[in-house]
């Protein structure tokens, strides 16, 4: 039984977090308002530069590996 309330917890849950997500990011998929395409491009940018530091065994990240360069300034 307490198995039961335990797994329905666990659902609820996600299915919580799921729907505040799909919240949040509807504004990001309106027709009626423009994005700003920069914004995108620039937060890709640190998540690849995150990825390949990640790659390098940086932990925590300090360095963005290709940013200006390549002459690895502390950018994180």
């Amino acid at each position: 039984m307490l198995s039961f309330f335990k797994k329905n917890s666990l659902i609820f849950i996600f299915l919580f977090f799921a729907s505040l997500a799909v919240i949040l990011l509807i504004p990001t998929s309106s027709l009626r308002y423009p994005s700003n395409h920069a914004d995108y491009i620039n937060h890709l940018a640190l998540i690849i530069q995150a990825k390949s530091a990640l790659l390098e065994w940086q932990f925590p990240l300090r360095i963005a590996p290709f940013e200006h360069n390549g002459w690895r300034y502390p950018l994180f």
